[in-house]
């Protein structure tokens, strides 16, 4: 039995086919213009419970080394251009950021990583 809903669906490079597999270059070609250095999906987007009418997409990213200003506008802009790209909400939590260490292992077990510079 699971203790965690998130345990019943464990990650899998099968459960990222949809819109996440299918934008993978794109994906990546706005880490590029948004200074992205890892990019990782988690949550219902990388599961088998994803539903494609009501799920959000859950993003961990890391940013390049620069001024604050430029990773608040980098993240506003990935943040926006993801939902645009993927026709959803988005939930963009930057690396570092997750405290509980609950959610911060339940991240790091199912997390996809989709880019790295």
């Amino acid at each position: 039995m699971c203790r965690q809903p998130w345990q019943c669906y464990p990650a899998s490079a099968s459960a990222m086919e949809g819109p996440i597999q299918r934008n993978r270059e794109e994906i990546a070609s706005l880490c590029r213009r948004y200074g992205v250095r890892r990019l990782a999906a988690f949550g219902s987007i990388v599961r088998p419970d994803f539903d494609p009418l009501r799920s959000d997409a859950d993003f961990l990213v890391e940013f390049q080394p620069v001024p604050v200003t430029v990773r608040m506008q980098s993240y506003l802009g990935l943040r926006e251009a993801l939902g645009a790209l993927l026709s959803r909400p988005i939930d963009l939590v930057e690396d570092g950021s997750i405290r509980n260490p609950y959610i911060l292992q339940s991240v790091a077990e199912q997390q996809q990583v989709l880019y790295a510079a």
